[in-house]
């Protein structure tokens, strides 16, 4: 990217994280996590990319809602990356042939920000009204979105390759049957460049996790559907289907398909256990081309980055990928190499400002807000009130501290668990409960799948001497997520 990194402080909230999933139990669904060797995957071996039992829950992107999730107590280091802004595409027919790579083409930027902020594009759905409105704003400079990631990962392993061509076209070929476009609002009679204007329907990309059609997508590929949504599968078959449950907050949603059975599933992998540098492959439904899926592969340049659509709402423990990340790819999955859903494609940076830097949800964390979704539950978040930021060498030596790694906290929130039980700012999160803490977001991974209500020691570093403090978990206030 162009602009120069910087470390800030994200305000994130501290269940939407990746937390520890060495032993992901099997759920009534009947879904499961496979412990694969985090050293490395063995090339000679691919495990099988779908099921035709219940599934493995998964994610997607589309035009995006002002309405995100607010970090806080969770990820705290970033960078100034940029200014994003929404995006969108005229729906188009399905896309039916065979998927085939299609180029990263450049787009024009547009409401630029300050020095050292490069413009950002939710990969996306749009079309007609929907559209024109988010490009408005965008025009006015009213939507920016900053991207804010932790420190740059720099461990590496040998993990499988996919070195031939022959492995992506294996590959894609196993997923594309699972792999939908998303159809909102009114048909389109014309395609992307035929000059026309914008239409009153979009599309986006989503994926299937039961073999009875529930998919997951974006929260913003369905907003604005007025009621229509309609499936197109790789067959070219077409189906209309309901939201089952959406969560703008988290830009996530959860879509039944009428009438189908049977129908082959994307398997679930592990986005904890990606390291940078390992290869990834992100499909869908780019540009709402007619007639074919787009697929671009790329590697993992980085994790846990929080990228922020307003002042006060965020997305959290993103990936960041160099795989081109078009419009309409939003809610497709990102595959690693085994073609695993690791991801959710969500966000792509502007070319006119950086080039190949792209934005998934970690499909880790996505797990259990897909859980909530499909059973029509609301989304409760716990909340620790707290910002903190890795510990580094300068800061240990700043604070005189004892330890060398944790999570120092740089504000603590009033009225929240965090301040009634005492935490206060230059403590240092070493461990929450039985979790060592070695960075920021190692808080958000030991929260995650907490509930509000739920109690937990966090011992920290005070004057050199550790201490145990119990705290008792808020909910994430409607403040905090927009």
């Amino acid at each position: 990217m162009s602009a120069d990194f910087d470390e800030t402080i994200s305000n994130s909230p501290t269940n939407f994280d990746p937390s520890e999933t060495d032993d992901a139990p099997e759920n009534d669904e009947g879904w499961t996590v496979e412990d694969d060797n985090s050293q490395g995957v063995d090339d000679t071996e691919q495990a099988p990319v779908f099921e035709r039992d219940e599934w493995a829950p998964p994610i997607a992107a589309g035009s995006y809602n002002s309405e995100s999730y607010n970090s806080e107590s969770y990820n705290s280091e970033s960078y100034n990356s940029g200014s994003y802004r929404a995006t969108s595409e005229n729906a188009a027919s399905p896309p039916t042939d065979p998927v085939t790579p299609v180029p990263n083409n450049a787009r024009s930027s547009a409401g630029r920000g300050r020095q050292f902020v490069a413009g950002i594009a939710i990969g996306a759905l749009i079309g007609g009204a929907v559209g024109g409105g988010v490009a408005a704003l965008v025009s006015r400079g009213d939507t920016q979105i900053i991207a804010q990631p932790n420190p740059v990962v720099t461990e590496v392993r040998n993990t499988s390759r996919l070195a031939i061509a022959q492995d992506i076209q294996s590959l894609i070929g196993r997923v594309e049957p699972a792999v939908v476009a998303i159809r909102t609002g009114a048909a389109v009679d014309e395609g992307l460049f035929t000059g026309r204007g914008p239409s009153s329907g979009g599309e986006g990309t989503g994926f299937v996790i039961s073999s009875d059609g529930v998919i997951v997508t974006n929260s913003h590929v369905i907003e604005g559907a007025s009621g229509r949504i309609e499936v197109v599968f790789n067959d070219g078959t077409v189906r209309k289907a309901t939201v089952l449950g959406s969560s703008p907050e988290l830009d996530l949603a959860v879509v039944q398909a009428a009438n189908v059975s049977g129908l082959p599933i994307a398997r679930l992998g592990s986005s904890d256990e990606l390291v940078v540098g390992d290869d990834v492959v992100a499909i869908g439904n780019a540009l709402a081309l007619d007639g074919t899926l787009s697929v671009t592969r790329g590697i993992i340049s980085a994790k846990g980055r929080t990228v922020s659509t307003s002042a006060s709402t965020s997305l959290l423990n993103m990936l960041q990928t160099d795989a081109a990340i078009n419009p309409g790819n939003s809610g497709g999955p990102l595959l690693n190499s085994r073609g695993e859903v690791i991801g959710i494609n969500t966000a792509i940076a502007d070319p006119g400002d950086s080039q190949n830097v792209g934005f998934a949800i970690a499909i880790d964390s996505a797990r259990p807000i897909i859980d909530q979704l499909r059973a029509g539950k609301d989304i409760e978040l716990a909340y620790l009130g707290i910002q903190s930021k890795t510990v580094t060498p300068a800061i240990a030596k700043d604070l005189n501290l004892v330890t060398q790694t944790g999570a120092v906290i740089v504000k603590v929130t009033p009225g929240t668990g965090a301040a009634d039980a005492g935490l206060k700012v230059n403590d240092v999160i070493v461990a929450v409960g039985s979790n060592e803490v070695r960075r920021a977001d190692d808080v958000g991974s030991a929260i995650r799948g907490q509930s509000p209500g739920a109690t937990l020691k966090i011992t920290v570093e005070r004057d050199g001497a550790r201490k145990v403090i119990e705290v008792r978990l808020g909910a994430v206030p409607l403040s905090e997520i927009g």
